[in-house]
């Protein structure tokens, strides 16, 4: 189980969900030892998802985040339970804990979900290398200075943007920080890359949908640090002549389903 402990609210749906669980016969492994009452069960970080069926996720989409990481190096689905303000990854709300008797029985369904490769080249190098569920995003982090990117899909020159970063999103992702940048939203049964650029100085400057075997290459050059942001977790910082390389990824995350609902169903309610 991945917890965010800074809501006081996933505190307290935590500890019903590790109740529910046990009384259908499911054991809750935790990595902190101070969460570890009741039936829950301690075991190291390190050691929780290979030792696990399910990750299970209490919070919302960064909590789901850093589950799913840790669900995919060990090949095993994760649910989420919305303890956050939208949680579009999320399966189920704390008001519908009666579902876990589906997981329990073996009755969930499991939705594969689209991952990129993302990895910055340093001359032939690679010098950096993960997976991105949600997006890998090109910015100057906390400094509000102007990026110039160069994009490319394999050999085709696509764009030069003038913006304050430039971000690459799954479908699943693109009801994350790309919608928020005006991307457009994606199915995530449908695979595809989409590029977004945040606040371009052209107005000419638009989100692109790409297939799903693009390669897609920038180059990025600033007066300022820059960096190389993948799901929110990771940072890397580039040199000037560092380039990004994104494409789609053969790994899937695994996220299971407790009832057949649609995507349009989910986004019509999140955003209202």
């Amino acid at each position: 189980m991945v917890l965010n402990k800074e809501r006081r609210r996933s505190r307290e749906v935590f500890f019903d969900v590790v109740d529910k669980l046990a009384s259908v016969g499911v054991e809750a492994l935790v990595p902190d030892r101070e969460l570890a009452v009741g039936s829950a069960i301690y075991c190291p970080q390190e050691q929780m998802f290979a030792c696990s069926d399910v990750a299970v996720a209490v919070g919302g989409d960064g909590t789901m985040l850093r589950a799913a990481h840790g669900a995919l190096a060990a090949d095993i689905p994760v649910m989420g339970i919305n303890t956050g303000k939208i949680g579009f990854m999320t399966s189920i709300e704390p008001d519908q804990l009666q579902l876990l008797d589906m997981l329990a029985a073996g009755e969930c369904g499991v939705e594969h979900r689209m991952t990129a490769d993302v990895v910055v080249k340093r001359g032939d190098e690679d010098v950096f290398r993960e997976f991105a569920l949600n997006d890998a995003v090109i910015s100057h982090g906390n400094v509000s200075k102007i990026l110039d990117v160069t994009l490319y899909n394999r050999d085709d020159f696509i764009a030069s943007y003038r913006a304050d970063g430039i971000i690459f999103a799954t479908p699943t992702g693109s009801t994350a920080y790309s919608l928020s940048a005006g991307g457009p939203v994606v199915d995530p049964a449908i695979e595809a890359l989409i590029v977004t650029p945040i606040c371009p100085h052209s107005i000419a400057s638009r989100p692109i949908v790409f297939r799903a075997d693009s390669v897609l290459c920038a180059e990025a050059f600033s007066s300022a640090e820059a960096y190389v942001t993948v799901d929110g977790l990771t940072n890397f910082r580039l040199e000037r002549a560092d380039r990004i390389f994104v494409q789609r990824s053969c790994r899937h995350v695994k996220f299971l389903k407790f009832r057949d609902r649609s995507f349009y169903r989910t986004l019509s309610e999140k955003l209202r």
